[in-house]
C-alpha cells in the first residue's frame, strides 16, 4: 500500500468512488490544448480561478480527449491518480518550506510536480507540458500569492514528482501475467471459442493506496454454473437485454464513458467544478481531487 499522507482520510474517500468501466474510447480527432488555454484569464485574482490544481487537471482532461487513439479506462484513471497525488503531495512539501518572509509557491510546486509526473505517463506530450508550466509561471497570481517564490515552489515539485513517478514504477499496474485462459462450460470463453488474450488481468494485485490489498472487500464466488440460482440470475438479465428500451441504452452508454476524457476525466471534471464552486485553496482543491482519483482507483483495484 502506498504510504501517504492521504492515508488518514479514507473515511472521506470512501465516500467518493466510481465504478470500473473497460475498454477504449472514441476517435475524437481535437487537437491538444496549448498552454495558453489552460492558464488563469489574465484579469484573475481569486485563488480559486488561478488554481494550479484545477488547471493541470483541465489539461489533463483536453490531453485525453483530444487523442485519437485514448489509452484504456484503467491507465486514464491511474494517470489522473497519480497526477493528483503528486499535486497534494507537493502543496504540503512548498507550505512545510515557508519561512516568516518568504516561502515556495503552491502554484509552482503543482506545476512541478505535474509536469514530472505527465512526462513520464505521456512522454510525446512532454514540449507540451513544459510549455504551460512556463506559462504558469509568467501568468497572473492572486493578492495572497505577492510573497511566493515560483521557482522554489517548481524545484520542490519535481522533487515529488520524481517521487511518485519511482512508486508508479513498481506498483505492479503492468505486471505480466503467466497464466493461460481457461475453456470450458461456465467460463468466459468456451471450448469453441479461441481464448483472446485478457485486458489488465494482473490489476487486482496492483498496490492499493488506501486498502491492504485488493482483496481485502472481495465478496464471496458466484452462484454455481447451473444451478437454479444462476439460471434465474441469467434469465433475469437476458430479459432485461431483450427488453431494454431507448432510454435505458441511452443511459447505459453515458455511463460508459468511451467518450471525451473517459470516465476518470468525467469525475475529475466534477471535482473541479466544485472546488471552483466552493472556492477551495490550493491545498483543499489537491486533496479533494486526491482523495476521489485515489479511492476510484482502489475500487478498480479491488473488482479485478
Amino acid at each position: 500500500m502506498y504510504r501517504t499522507r492521504l492515508q488518514t482520510s479514507l473515511a472521506v474517500a470512501s465516500v467518493l468512488a466510481i465504478g470500473p468501466v473497460l475498454g477504449c474510447g472514441d476517435s475524437s480527432t481535437a487537437t491538444m490544448p496549448q498552454p495558453s488555454q489552460v492558464t488563469a484569464s489574465d484579469d484573475a485574482a481569486k485563488f480559486w480561478e488561478a488554481g494550479a490544481s484545477v488547471q493541470w487537471n483541465a489539461l489533463l482532461r483536453d490531453l485525453i480527449a483530444a487523442k485519437t487513439v485514448k489509452p484504456n479506462q484503467q491507465a486514464n484513471l491511474r494517470a489522473f491518480t497519480y497526477l493528483s497525488l503528486a499535486q497534494y503531495d507537493a502543496v504540503i512539501a512548498a507550505e512545510d518550506g515557508k519561512d516568516k518572509s518568504l516561502h515556495p509557491s503552491a502554484r509552482g510546486a503543482i506545476a512541478g510536480a505535474s509536469a514530472v509526473v505527465l512526462e513520464f505517463l505521456f512522454p510525446s506530450d512532454a514540449t507540451a507540458f513544459e510549455g504551460a508550466v512556463q506559462a504558469q509561471r509568467a501568468g497572473p497570481r492572486y493578492p495572497g500569492e505577492s510573497r511566493t517564490d515560483f521557482a522554489a515552489g517548481e524545484s520542490i515539485g519535481r522533487a515529488i514528482g520524481t517521487s511518485v513517478v519511482a512508486a508508479a514504477m513498481t506498483d505492479g499496474f503492468s505486471a505480466p501475467w503467466l497464466g493461460t485462459v481457461p475453456t470450458g462450460p461456465g467460463l468466459w470463453f468456451s471450448s469453441a471459442t479461441p481464448p483472446a488474450p485478457p485486458l489488465l488481468p494482473m490489476l487486482g494485485q496492483m498496490r492499493t493506496f488506501f486498502m491492504t490489498s485488493g482483496s481485502q472487500f472481495r465478496p464471496g464466488p458466484p452462484p454455481v454454473f447451473g444451478s437454479p440460482e444462476y439460471l434465474a440470475a441469467l434469465a433475469e438479465i437476458r430479459a432485461f437485454s431483450d427488453n431494454r428500451t431507448p432510454e435505458q441504452l441511452a443511459i447505459a452508454r453515458y455511463w460508459a464513458g468511451t467518450t471525451g476524457s473517459l470516465v476518470a476525466g468525467f469525475w475529475n471534471a466534477e471535482i473541479a467544478s466544485l472546488a471552483v464552486s466552493h472556492h477551495l485553496d490550493e491545498r483543499r482543491a489537491a486533496h479533494a481531487f486526491a482523495l476521489v482519483n485515489m479511492a476510484a482507483m482502489d475500487a478498480n483495484i479491488a473488482c479485478h
